[in-house]
């Protein structure tokens, strides 16, 4: 997977004002027209003209920036906090194993045996 550059995004900037297509942009640029798509999907802002109608425009900048929000919050869950919480739960109860168990369950943490 290769970022899209800033660069690349000015660039895309300026085809879709010039009026080019998406498969268009793609072929010159070296990229899919999906990843184009999904570029210019991020990066489209809403605005109101001078005569109050929506238009709908491409930013390069926006487009970055949802981007790195987007990858803040992508992957799995981390389990170090259920594990965390798992260790001061054992902590605090002394020798009864079927607490442990259900805790586990409840958490879906795998219990090995």
């Amino acid at each position: 997977m290769l970022l899209i550059r800033d660069t690349e995004r000015g660039e895309m900037s300026a085809y879709l004002k010039t009026g080019l297509s998406l498969r268009a942009i793609a072929e010159k640029t070296g990229r899919s027209a999906s990843t184009i798509s999904r570029e210019v999907k991020r990066g489209s802002v809403t605005q109101l003209d001078t005569n109050r109608r929506e238009v709908v425009k491409y930013f390069p900048d926006t487009g970055a920036r949802v981007y790195q929000e987007n990858r803040l919050h992508c992957g799995a869950p981390s389990v170090i906090m259920k594990s965390w919480d798992f260790l001061r739960f054992k902590q605090r109860i002394t020798a009864v194993p079927i607490v442990l168990i259900c805790y586990c369950e409840t958490w879906q943490i795998k219990v090995l045996k």
